[in-house]
């Protein structure tokens, strides 16, 4: 493994100060995979050898059946060398269907949202295989079985989904984009980026209804970009949509040129405009 991307290995010793072991990492006893993000310090130990990989899937094996600092200048995955024993599945089996979803979200949760883009570009902001899964979720789908089901529903429930509303200049005409029907279901939280179109809208309001397997959304950020605001959307005001979950509205772009030449045109003021989106959009809950 490269010297640039390899993780530091350093055994403890026992001259440490009172002060230093106030500061010192907490131990982990290793029994399924994790990720050390940079920076990061922490003391492991393992009853089998551990796998530690770095970015691009190089990795180097180490025993730390004695406490062993683990630290690394990029994000590296630990991962026990061998199966986990029959031990760990008979207790894994044993705890409820609650708290192992809840495990199963602690472990693929992101702090970013999660965007899905078809594989074909939509549009010239599109990009093929924008939406990312992350290594760890096509880890446990390759399992199979319970863990693969049960991962997958973590996965969109414990995340915020990303779902836009595009212009498909290919074909003239206007998409929305959604992950594959399976997993809707699962959905909790979402972000609609839609346009400044009756069409756009009218997608939005069929979301609203519950409409494409989203009836479980709890939460919703409506994100309306100005950039694509048009005569006709501004003449004839949209209908007003109401979710029955709690949400919030975003409105970006009116820094640009067609925006403001077209708020312009309709006697409109930027905060007229935002002042009747806000009473357009509305959230229950």
């Amino acid at each position: 493994m490269a010297s640039s991307t390899e993780a530091t290995v350093s055994r403890p010793t026992c001259d440490t100060t009172e002060s230093e072991a106030e500061t010192a990492p907490s131990m982990i006893n290793l029994t399924t995979h994790m990720t050390i993000a940079p920076g990061t310090k922490c003391l492991v130990t393992c009853r089998s050898d551990i796998k530690i990989e770095v970015p691009g899937g190089a990795y180097i094996l180490v025993s730390a059946s004695n406490p062993t600092e683990f630290a690394a200048p990029v994000p590296t995955l630990l991962s026990p060398a061998e199966k986990l024993g029959t031990d760990f599945a008979h207790g894994w089996a044993k705890i409820p269907d609650e708290i192992r979803l809840n495990i199963m979200g602690y472990v693929l949760s992101s702090t970013r949202n999660i965007r899905w883009i078809r594989a074909v570009p939509l549009s010239s902001r599109a990009r093929p295989g924008d939406f990312t899964m992350g290594r760890n979720l096509r880890e446990y789908l390759g399992m199979g079985g319970e863990l693969a089901h049960l991962a997958l529903e973590a996965f969109y429930k414990y995340n915020t989904i990303s779902i836009d509303v595009e212009e498909c200049e290919e074909r003239w005409t206007t998409v929305l984009v959604l992950p594959p029907w399976y997993v809707r279901q699962h959905i909790r939280s979402i972000v609609l980026k839609v346009i400044c179109t009756h069409k756009g809208w009218e997608f939005l309001a069929r979301v609203a209804q519950g409409k494409y397997g989203l009836r479980l959304v709890k939460h919703v950020v409506v994100e309306l970009d100005t950039t694509t605001l048009t005569r006709h959307f501004l003449e004839q005001p949209p209908v007003g949509i109401t979710f029955a979950c709690s949400g919030d509205l975003i409105m970006h772009g009116f820094d640009t040129a067609d925006t403001r030449w077209f708020l312009a045109r309709a006697k409109m003021t930027e905060e007229k405009f935002i002042s009747r989106m806000n009473s357009t959009v509305r959230f229950s809950g």
